[in-house]
């Protein structure tokens, strides 16, 4: 799960220097990452 986590979050970033806006991907990540976090700890 945190590797494929870490290609989205790699995945928007590339996309933000890209000068795109993904809004959608982005919440998707943060979301996903907390549940994981919670998971975790």
């Amino acid at each position: 799960r945190l590797a494929t986590l870490r290609a989205m979050s790699v995945a928007v970033t590339a996309r933000l220097a890209a000068g795109e806006s993904p809004l959608v991907e982005a919440a998707l990540v943060k979301d996903l990452g907390t549940g994981l976090e919670q998971s975790i700890g």
